[in-house]
């Protein structure tokens, strides 16, 4: 395997001091295959398009796989631990998923996965370690949450809670 040919993924978070909805992105990165002062790295910025609910570091951290995979890269790397994790659970496991506030990114995932004429291979590195490769993926992620310029956007997020009914809103309705 040839450490130029691993897509990097990452996604960032930035909070607001006030109660103002954070600023999410996330990046795909890969070096450039040969060594020459012509030659370009892929840099993509991806909006997640999370909201309320949907608007977390989890949704940012998935948003960069499915991308990577349009982009034709079966190897790739994330820091995420639990965004490997939950990929692997929804393969090998969906029924536990099904609840999973991303859940519906996480199984589009699966079935690219499922459906990939090529073998998958993901690596799991250390966060903010200094891999430079990583590190792309990771300042890709923070331009795209702090600027409008996204080279992809996911759909919209779904509420996960759309269709739950609140025992407390049918007790209102009683009285």
């Amino acid at each position: 395997m040839n450490w130029r040919e691993i897509a990097h993924t990452d996604g960032s978070v930035i909070q607001h001091k006030d109660n103002s909805p954070p600023l999410v992105g996330s990046g795909v990165y890969q070096p450039s295959k040969e060594i020459t002062l012509s030659s370009q790295q892929l840099q993509l910025h991806i909006n997640p398009k999370g909201h309320g609910p949907t608007n977390t570091t989890n949704r940012a951290e998935l948003a960069g796989i499915p991308v990577a995979f349009q982009q034709g890269h079966t190897d790739i790397a994330s820091d995420s631990a639990s965004c490997l994790s939950q990929i692997s659970k929804q393969t090998f496991n969906p029924m536990r998923m099904r609840t999973r506030l991303h859940a519906e990114l996480i199984q589009d995932i699966s079935n690219i996965l499922k459906h990939s004429p090529h073998p998958v291979h993901f690596y799991q590195v250390e966060a903010h370690s200094g891999i430079i490769d990583n590190e792309g993926a990771d300042t890709c992620a923070r331009a795209a949450a702090l600027t409008d310029i996204t080279d992809f956007a996911l759909p919209d997020a779904r509420d996960p809670f759309h269709n739950f009914y609140w025992l407390g809103e049918a007790l209102a309705s009683l009285l």
